[in-house]
């Protein structure tokens, strides 16, 4: 496919999402004025639906706005050395520090040395 087909069906699917959002963010609105109980469970499958849709079109819509090129649900994993250090660092997070506290400083220049930028 070209660039610009590519394009296209990149736009159809973010109007889809767009819509079918739409549709669901209504169903509480339609929950509380379903008048019967047949009303009620075409809105139950209305909304499975939807939301089945919904995650369809994520799931195989562009990963990133404007990228084209980035691969699909593409995640950064951290160094397990770094998660380690930041829970270490857990319990210094919650007191009240004034700015420029030398230890957490110093904890937090080295959480950043275990990043790779």
């Amino acid at each position: 496919m070209t660039l610009f087909a590519n394009r296209l069906v990149e736009n159809i699917i973010e109007w889809a999402m767009t819509c079918v959002g739409l549709v669901l963010v209504v169903m509480p609105l339609a929950f509380w004025v379903a008048w019967s109980e047949a009303v009620y469970f075409l809105l139950i499958g209305v909304t499975i639906g939807a939301g089945g849709l919904f995650c369809l079109l994520a799931w195989f819509g562009p990963s990133e706005a404007g990228s084209t090129d980035a691969w699909r649900n593409e995640r950064k994993v951290l160094p397990d050395k770094f998660m380690a250090e930041l829970q270490g660092l857990f319990p210094m997070v919650h007191h009240n520090r004034r700015p420029g506290d030398k230890v957490f400083q110093r904890k937090m220049d080295r959480i950043r040395t275990f990043l790779d930028d």
